[in-house]
């Protein structure tokens, strides 16, 4: 049973999705920019909605890098369904306040950071991941080291 502030869009996948996502697993997948004239838009999905489901996949609790590669990965032509929430308020205060995705994560190795943007850390140290999209890119994480008294640094 859809709310009055969901929405239930259907098109077929063109070159792309037509959307840019903001958000993570800890408030949400939110479009935050809709290609003009792509099926989404003419569907009418919007900046500030937020994306519940995607061919029924769940989108709760996604990290925004694996919402992004999930619709990446949808074929060309492919019949895509996104059920959505109008959040605009929420939206607004996500951007504002820079959040999105956190968890934690423990290294198993070490590594030698290869350029002055990277992060060098031992075996067994504990990052908290803000953003897994960092900067708009894939496979760019923004972390925080974890320091021994579980502040961080």
């Amino acid at each position: 049973i859809l709310r009055p502030s969901m929405k239930l869009v259907k098109f077929k996948k063109g070159e792309s999705v037509g959307l840019r996502l903001a958000g993570g697993n800890d408030v949400g997948i939110f479009v935050a920019g809709v290609l003009e004239d792509s099926p989404a838009a003419k569907e009418g999905l919007e900046e500030g909605d937020q994306i519940l489901r995607v061919n029924n996949v769940d989108f709760a609790n996604i990290i925004r890098e694996e919402a992004v590669l999930f619709l990446l990965d949808l074929p060309r032509g492919e019949e895509v369904t996104i059920l959505a929430q109008k959040k605009k308020d929420v939206y607004r205060r996500i951007v504002e306040s820079d959040v999105g995705d956190s968890f934690y994560i423990r290294t198993h190795f070490e590594y030698e950071k290869e350029s002055p943007y990277g992060l060098s850390f031992n075996k067994g140290e504990v990052f908290r991941v803000v953003d897994t999209l960092y900067n708009g890119k894939l496979g760019s994480w923004l972390a925080i080291r974890i320091g021994k008294n579980h502040q961080e640094v």
